[in-house]
């Protein structure tokens, strides 16, 4: 009968020695720890997906912005005319400022805290033509108001210690912006007071129309203010440094790129290093054994003979 080598037995036994090493890796301890790391990687792989689809959704509104802000200018002669306008849709006004103004709060501009100044102004009814050839109109007006953010002002200047004027031009202006929806959740942080001969603008901590509506209540005796607000693209006065206009939308596609690779390269590691790290516990559990090689190769051997023989 033909009757295996020994090297035949010594190699089925290292196989079954390498059995008996992989099933310590799926202990009780070792079982979370797989749980641990598949959990991690998971979530770091669908961060990296989430980062992606908030790049789609980003270059999608950017989109969408680009394009209204390449439409036409609406020409605004009421409240009504602007009060179904999409965010970012240019538009032209004539009328007047008003002699009332408010703060926005927390605002900043090139690394520097401040506000964002806004006057109400009220529309003067005029034609296209009229506003086309911009001669002077008359003083008849309706009694609609829109909220305009004039542009950025520092808090040092609120402190009294920036002295630049920031006036509003008196008179009939044309005013060109984009027309915005109101935000929401706005708070009047101050209300309008004097002080020591000093007076001190109400602040809001957003663009809300319903807050400025209050604010505004005694300083626009009549008419109707706008649900939409204008933000100004253009200064009215180049030669006044404040307020300074406020900077278009950011329409660059941001960092969810990057932000994506490194979701994605964060979870190829983990998975790298911890397929190192068995590796590793595989090596150092198979040494174990090295010191009693000798002895316990040979039993091992006699053992798995006598297993496979009977």
């Amino acid at each position: 009968a033909f009757t295996p080598s020994t090297s035949a037995f010594e190699s089925d036994c290292s196989g079954k020695i390498a059995v008996e090493n992989m099933r310590g890796l799926w202990s009780k301890g070792w079982i979370i720890s797989h749980l641990f790391v598949f959990i991690c990687v998971v979530t770091m792989a669908n961060l990296g997906f989430w980062q992606l689809r908030r790049l789609d959704d980003r270059q999608a509104s950017n989109a969408v912005i680009s394009e209204r802000l390449e439409t036409q200018a609406v020409h605004i002669t009421t409240t009504a005319a602007i009060n179904d306008l999409e965010d970012y849709t240019p538009v032209v006004a004539t009328g007047q400022y008003l002699d009332s103004e408010l703060l926005i709060g927390h605002r900043s501009y090139a690394g520097q805290s401040g506000y964002w100044l806004v006057t109400p102004f009220q529309i003067k009814v005029r034609s296209e033509s009229q506003l086309e050839a911009k001669v002077d109109v008359d003083d008849d007006a309706n009694d609609d108001v829109i909220a305009v953010v004039r542009g950025w002002i520092p808090r040092r200047h609120v402190a009294g210690l920036d002295s630049r004027p920031t006036d509003a031009p008196t008179g009939i202006v044309h005013i060109y912006g984009a027309a915005f929806e109101s935000q929401t959740g706005g708070q009047i942080v101050t209300e309008a007071s004097t002080s020591n001969g000093e007076s001190y603008l109400a602040e809001i901590s957003k663009v809300d129309l319903d807050a400025i509506r209050t604010v505004l209540e005694e300083a626009v005796l009549a008419g109707d203010v706008a649900n939409r607000w204008i933000q100004l693209s253009h200064a009215q006065d180049p030669a006044q440094d404040l307020p300074v206009i406020v900077s278009g939308p950011d329409l660059s596609d941001g960092p969810h790129l990057s932000y994506a690779f490194q979701w994605f390269f964060f979870a190829g590691s983990a998975v790298v290093v911890y397929a190192l790290i068995l590796r590793r516990k595989l090596r150092s559990s198979a040494k174990v054994r090295q010191p009693d090689q000798d002895v316990s190769s040979k039993m091992s051997v006699q053992r798995c003979q006598f297993q496979d023989v009977s």
